[in-house]
């Protein structure tokens, strides 16, 4: 997950610092997950990160995306299922 606003926010040199904390190890993010009828995200809302609470970062600093960085010169079509493709494991 980037958090790209973070930066501006008076807490940024904490939460970096806390990150930076972790070293190489994963930071624990946890995510309350919305299911439609038939299965299928229809959203996600950041809960926490480590012992960050989401009350700690701004709205857009809680919204989970997809990020996708096309090849030069090559022509693809790429399902897109925002949020569920950051959750493949369901």
């Amino acid at each position: 997950m980037a958090f790209k606003v973070i930066s501006s926010s008076a807490d940024s040199g904490a939460f970096a610092q806390y990150i930076r904390s972790f070293g190489n190890n994963e930071v624990p993010v946890s995510f309350r997950l919305l299911l439609g009828a038939d299965k299928r995200f229809l959203g996600a809302s950041l809960i926490s990160v480590g012992d960050w609470l989401s009350e700690r970062f701004t709205t857009n600093d809680r919204l989970l995306g997809v990020q996708i960085e096309p090849e030069p010169r090559k022509k693809s079509s790429i399902p897109l299922n925002s949020p569920g493709g950051c959750f493949p494991f369901y």
